[in-house]
């Protein structure tokens, strides 16, 4: 149980941080400046270091399975962030 629990967290908690790094991308090609897509970038990899950084964090500390977990995580963080960088490609 602890296994499906860990995996159903981990990509609540992925998708969440892409959505976020949705909105930064978003905003960053709205304003359409070098400086503000390079600024959204390295926004973006600090977002996705702090989520997989919160998901190490609390291994000790949960009583769900810290690899399901992580690798969920990672798994949202890296389709999700795919799929709407093409849907903001598709939209612009």
């Amino acid at each position: 149980m602890n296994i499906a629990l860990g995996i159903i967290l981990g990509l609540i908690w992925g998708a969440l941080f892409s959505f976020v790094n949705y909105r930064l991308m978003k905003a960053a090609v709205k304003k359409n400046t070098d400086r503000a897509v390079m600024l959204s970038n390295v926004l973006r990899m600090a977002a996705n270091v702090l989520c997989l950084g919160a998901v190490f964090l609390i291994r000790n500390s949960s009583a769900v399975s810290f690899v399901a977990a992580i690798v969920s995580a990672a798994a949202a963080l890296s389709v999700l962030n795919i799929v709407f960088s093409f849907s903001l490609m598709k939209d612009k």
